[in-house]
């Protein structure tokens, strides 16, 4: 029996399935480029959060001892 691939593709794509599988791609796509986003600035960032928040806290500190 020969099934048309472009049938059988309109027969099960035909109800908005085609925007429901965009959407999947989509997410799967920003899914996995987060993941490599991560894994390659995952050190550095915590890194310069670190030493963001060290910073903060010696300026706090230094007030503190000012006021006293």
């Amino acid at each position: 029996m020969y099934v048309n691939m472009h049938t059988l593709f309109s027969y099960f794509l035909a109800r908005g399935d085609r925007m429901k599988i965009g959407k999947d791609m989509a997410l799967m796509a920003m899914g996995a480029g987060a993941v490599l986003a991560y894994q390659k600035y995952n050190k550095p960032v915590m890194k310069k959060i670190e030493k963001i928040t060290d910073k903060a806290m010696r300026k706090a500190n230094d007030k503190l001892e000012d006021m006293m």
